[in-house]
């Protein structure tokens, strides 16, 4: 995934997930490249708030159909 971290991945898909604006364009700033960044097999995740599986290769453009 580069030079950002599986953690700042999952934050921003739970933060978008949520509608949380402020987070989302927090962890963008900092980390421009996770507009890119895709969750590797092992990275994935249920999202229970919003009963979805975060799978292999979502990117931040999948987390908005989880809201």
């Amino acid at each position: 995934m580069g030079m950002d971290s599986t953690a700042d991945l999952k934050a921003l898909l739970l933060a978008i997930a949520a509608r949380d604006h402020d987070a989302a364009i927090a962890l963008l700033t900092s980390a421009p490249s996770l507009v890119r960044a895709s969750l590797a097999r092992s990275e994935e995740f249920f999202l229970a708030e919003r009963f979805a599986q975060i799978y292999e290769g979502d990117t931040a453009l999948h987390a908005d159909s989880f809201s």
